[in-house]
């Protein structure tokens, strides 16, 4: 561990009951500040429009995309997207499962040019989570996140009796680095920063999987998969169907490969105008029966509308209002925008949903906590404490503050129903081992026989010597981000369970771009967090003559250099004395 006297803390094994197997207990001390959702949302499956600035390479604005990275999920190409101007900016896997009486909050996501109509909820700001979509968007990065309903809705629209705050919304995921509760999009900074002038991605379509990705790229067939494109989109002329719109919805059969596309539903059965100058659909979600064919009466599609669509140019009617349709050649409003707090100058753009029982309990776990990056102390604020203590968790570029180095820590699968030890330690970079020593077993992560995706071990076996290893390192916390950093696993034949349980080292909040050490780079970002959130004050941790020692180019440490840059322009020299005199003087 580090010299600042950290101290690693261990829980144990319970043994439940029947045939108990017991799993091991572990904390991980990450190179990361603890998730700032005690339930984080899923992280789903993306589109980003042609102006992202990510776009680039294989990730183009017809491509899915999926954490971390991004990466490309389905490429354009498999869904009969084939000219490079095309433009996916709607998908939605099949909510035929969610019935009529089911309750769901709504998740959304806005355009670069919505503002919101409603202040953070004053309840959630109590509890510590002040992010909406007015928020981010005074800080320059709405277009990015993954929002969430503060209202409960059915397949009818808002239901009264399922309000937590009404008429608002709070931040589920980020866009960029929120410690794992993200998308790794741009600009990668936590959501309390204002990021101007810094491009922003904008995400435009979204849907999770019922069947989690990690198991899609172990072998399992995938879903059939409903998708849109802009009316500007080459590919529309050859995607069968007819007529060609961007308010027509496609469905594939096999988005794993490219064949398989055929018209769902049309435009006009869904009341919509189609054409090359009529309505674009932004973002939806489809309630399929099963078969993949649009059954009018049955079936069910709700959806957003482009800002310039010319069915939302009557009154009454916004880009940031919902609309379903059952065919029929006619749809009707399902929700509007002050049901979200937003208003008319606001557009949604992704659709999705998330099953709940208590959305008053789905709204406060979910919703994303501040988290103030560098609060070293953890009392809720930045400080001088916090600025004075970076330099004694700064490691240097490239080297972890872990100094004890990466570890293999073991675990023996037997012999008969037993993990053991039932206890382990382990830290970001470690390796957890698990050796069948007896007994047919397999390692899969989850809660009581539901697998989350983020490890297995395949079938279960009974080959003695048989290894399985899992490596805690970011690039694993960053895609699979878990409450309190508990990673709970069982046995696939007995469905006993434990978990891995991680916590932070307290230098970890300085580690801002979450790449394992504490550098100059932290420092910068640390330094433009800090002035923002104390209104100005500049945090200054040099002495005059360490700054002067700096600037002559004899620093008393390495890293004095990057602190006495104070204009962050790079280099420290004579441009630097003005505002490092500005900073200490009254």
């Amino acid at each position: 561990m580090l010299s600042s006297g950290i101290h690693k803390r261990y829980v144990r094994a319970g043994f439940l009951a029947g045939t108990a197997l017991v799993v091991a207990h572990a904390l991980i001390t990450i190179a990361r500040a603890q998730p700032p959702a005690d339930v984080p949302i899923r992280a789903p499956l993306f589109t980003l429009d042609a102006a992202s600035p990510t776009i680039g390479g294989p990730i183009t604005a017809s491509a899915i995309l999926q954490k971390p990275g991004p990466t490309v999920r389905h490429p354009g190409l498999a869904l009969g997207l084939n000219h490079p101007a095309d433009d996916l900016d709607g998908f939605s896997y099949n909510r035929g499962s969610v019935l009529p009486s089911h309750t769901f909050v709504i998740l959304f996501s806005v355009d670069r040019a919505s503002i919101g109509a409603a202040s953070a909820d004053p309840d959630l700001v109590t509890a510590g989570k002040p992010f909406n979509v007015q928020h981010q968007a005074l800080r320059h990065q709405a277009a990015g996140d993954v929002y969430m309903s503060t209202s409960g809705f059915t397949r009818n629209g808002p239901t009264p009796f399922l309000l937590v705050t009404p008429d608002n919304n709070t931040l589920g995921r980020n866009g960029g680095d929120t410690g794992g509760v993200d998308l790794d999009l741009k600009p990668e900074e936590p959501p309390i920063v204002d990021v101007d002038p810094q491009p922003q991605d904008e995400l435009q379509g979204m849907s999770s999987p019922g069947v989690p990705v990690a198991a899609l790229e172990s072998g399992i067939p995938g879903e059939m998969l409903f998708f849109s494109a802009t009316r500007n989109s080459p590919s529309l002329l050859t995607l069968p169907g007819g007529v060609p719109s961007g308010a027509n919805i496609y469905v594939d059969f096999n988005p794993e490969g490219p064949g398989g596309e055929q018209l769902y539903v049309g435009a006009a059965q869904l009341g919509l105008m189609p054409g090359i100058t009529g309505d674009d659909i932004d973002d939806f979600i489809v309630f399929d029966n099963g078969n993949g064919i649009f059954n009018p009466g049955i079936d069910q599609v709700v959806f957003s509308l482009s800002r310039d669509s010319p069915s939302i140019a009557m009154p009454g009617r916004g880009p940031a209002d919902l609309f379903t349709s059952t065919g029929a050649g006619v749809f009707v409003p399902y929700a509007f925008a002050t049901d979200f707090g937003l208003g008319e100058l606001d557009n949604i753009d992704g659709l999705d949903l998330l099953l709940t029982d208590d959305v008053n309990t789905t709204v406060l776990q979910s919703a994303i906590r501040l988290v103030l990056p560098g609060d070293h102390d953890h009392n809720g604020v930045l400080d001088g404490l916090d600025c004075y203590q970076f330099s004694a968790c700064y490691s240097g570029a490239g080297v972890s503050f872990d100094d004890d180095g990466p570890m293999l820590v073991p675990v023996a699968v037997g012999p008969g129903d037993v993990f053991s030890p039932p206890n382990v330690m382990v830290e970001v970079g470690d390796t957890v081992q698990w050796t069948w020593m007896g007994g047919t077993h397999n390692v899969i992560s989850g809660l009581d026989g539901s697998p989350d995706g983020a490890f297995n071990s395949g079938p279960a076996t009974g080959t003695v010597g048989t290894v399985f290893n899992v490596l805690f390192n970011d690039a694993f916390l960053n895609v699979h981000t878990h409450a309190n950093w508990e990673f709970p696993y069982y046995c696939g034949v007995h469905l006993n369970l434990g978990a891995v349980i991680v916590v932070s080292d307290p230098c970890a909040t300085y580690d801002l771009d979450f790449d394992g050490d504490v550098d100059c780079a932290d420092w910068i970002k640390f330094r433009i967090v800090y002035e923002q959130i104390n209104k100005g004050d500049v945090c200054v941790p040099l002495t005059l003559p360490e700054f002067v020692d700096a600037l002559l180019g004899f620093p008393q440490q390495p890293h004095h250099l990057c602190w006495a840059d104070m204009n962050l322009d790079g280099k420290a020299n004579g441009l630097d004395v003005r505002s490092y005199l500005s900073a200490i003087l009254p």
